[in-house]
């Protein structure tokens, strides 16, 4: 990090600026002329703090503190201490204290086309579970944004291709249910014999595309949907 968002005009009443708004930067050792662009991001975790699978806290610390792009902001007037840009987009409003980086433009990766896609072979990919989502969402579809635990060490880059999956349960239980609930409570009957997971044919939920890696995770758009994703599922990357 570069620097960091201090004010804006009128900031008596204006807590938040967007797109168009002028914002006051100070640009903590970064060389800083009229026309330097900024990525302004933002350090973000789930206020539920809520364990959706078992495990989940564990892989998360592992994957690294996660940030949200904020917006973009360009230098009007250069100032070693404080100096004032505008803001040239914006995802979401932006706010004093979000941090400034470096702006470089991301290459968008290619969508293959959906009739080429195949069910990777074994030895080719790498598994990697769904371990947060964009907003915090529980729940993903198509066009939706997720993150995965498996980055640039382990050979993920932009533009490879995700399967998700679930492992079907034979006593049909969900991964948001108490354990049992199905064949117990529900009354939807009992295998005679118990099954693990690991034995079952796994259920094919959608697909996707890589857009950002860092070494221990990855951003992933999700390009199409059998049925929901949720938090939790398992992955495989080509």
């Amino acid at each position: 990090m570069v620097g960091y968002v201090v004010s804006g005009p009128g900031s008596t009443y204006h807590l938040e600026f967007s797109q168009g708004d002028s914002v006051y930067i100070h640009p903590r050792g970064a060389a800083v002329k009229a026309g330097k662009e900024f990525l302004v991001v933002r350090a973000v975790k789930d206020p539920t703090e809520i364990s959706w699978f078992h495990g989940e806290s564990g892989l998360r610390k592992r994957m690294g503190r996660m940030w949200e792009d904020v917006g973009r902001v360009r230098v009007i007037e250069a100032n070693p201490k404080i100096a004032l840009a505008r803001i040239v987009f914006s995802c979401v409003p932006m706010e004093r204290g979000d941090r400034l980086t470096p702006f470089a433009n991301r290459p968008f990766p290619a969508f293959p086309a959906q009739a080429k896609s195949r069910r990777p072979r074994s030895g080719q990919y790498v598994r990697a579970r769904v371990v947060e989502a964009k907003d915090f969402r529980q729940e993903i579809g198509a066009g939706e944004t997720l993150y995965v635990n498996v980055g640039s060490r382990k050979g993920a880059k932009p533009g490879t291709p995700v399967f998700f999956f679930r492992q079907t349960d034979a006593g049909h239980t969900s991964l948001y249910q108490i354990s049992g609930s199905a064949s117990g409570i529900d009354g939807f009957g009992r295998s005679p014999v118990h099954y693990p997971a690991r034995e079952m044919p796994p259920e094919r939920l959608g697909e996707g595309i890589i857009l950002r890696v860092s070494p221990t995770a990855s951003t992933v758009l999700v390009t199409s949907t059998r049925q929901q994703i949720v938090l939790g599922d398992s992955a495989v990357i080509k």
